[in-house]
């Protein structure tokens, strides 16, 4: 076994040790929980916390690969950091957006394009917006394209948002028809002993990182109806690696029809009738 497969053993097992400690204390989130504050307050240490950690797991061969497929017009979805920026094949890219919620790590990606890009020839830049946004808020179009972006890429997205299947049902109008969805996430592992000590921990993550990691990604692509060209999975199945394909247009417009129809019923029903059991009709009985 060579070092980096060692190494993973060890890391796993050290893992899965601290995960089990605390595997039946589990408590509930407070109801002002906001996933998108921890990321605010995460933002400038953020890298150093997960680096050895997506080392050990392979996480950054796998950013590395997968980004570098990008070209056309991209988004980055829960771009963070920027811990793919330096990935991305310029050359074979059109325009770039960034997008992400949380304005203080969207800074940091931004601050290590810029440092990145000081010295590199401005008539050679490609384009590149800086959104501070979710999914399923406004997002522009790329200029010049109105259909969609070519490649979508989001890494570690669906991990922390309250709604992961709404957010890749957006990923899918976001992305122009026949273009490509790339998705890598982490999730259950492959093994129900691994899989306890992740749910028994899975609140405390979340309550500390934003973070739900025991998630079954499978289940959330299946239920929002997106096309898997290919899927893989890495790290004991706990890494999650898909091809997707965003909606046709056959696809949006039955979901603008249905969106539509769903609105207009909402909108048209009649009131409900009041109870009479009593000569007055009571406001909160109606």
């Amino acid at each position: 076994m060579g070092l980096s497969g060692t190494g993973l053993v060890a890391y796993t097992t050290f893992s899965y040790m601290t995960l089990s400690r605390n595997a039946e204390i589990v408590q509930p989130l407070p109801e002002d929980f906001d996933p998108v504050q921890r990321y605010d307050a995460q933002a400038r240490t953020f890298d150093s916390e997960v680096k050895w950690q997506e080392y050990f797991w392979g996480i950054s061969t796998l950013r590395r690969r997968m980004t570098s497929e990008a070209s056309g017009h991209v988004l980055e979805s829960a771009a963070g950091t920027g811990r793919n920026a330096g990935y991305f094949e310029e050359r074979n890219c059109k325009s770039i957006t960034f997008m992400d919620p949380s304005g203080p790590m969207l800074e940091v990606a931004r601050k290590k394009w810029e440092d990145s890009h000081r010295f590199s020839k401005e008539e050679k830049r490609v384009p590149v917006r800086w959104l501070e946004e979710s999914t399923t808020g406004e997002v522009p179009m790329p200029e010049g394209q109105p259909v969609g972006y070519d490649v979508v890429i989001q890494t570690m997205g669906l991990c922390s948002t309250e709604d992961p299947v709404e957010m890749l049902k957006s990923l899918g109008r976001l992305g122009r028809p026949g273009g490509r969805i790339l998705l890598l996430d982490h999730g259950r592992f492959h093994y129900d002993t691994m899989n306890k000590a992740l749910d028994g921990s899975a609140t405390d993550h979340a309550k500390k990182y934003g973070c739900w990691w025991n998630r079954d990604i499978e289940a959330i692509v299946r239920e929002s109806g997106l096309e898997v060209v290919e899927q893989r999975r890495h790290a004991l199945g706990t890494m999650y690696e898909f091809e997707l394909k965003p909606f046709s247009r056959e696809d949006r417009q039955k979901m603008e029809a249905t969106e539509a129809k769903s609105l207009r019923a909402t909108t048209s029903s009649p009131p409900k009738p009041k109870e009479t059991k009593s000569a007055y009709s009571w406001w909160w009985r109606s």
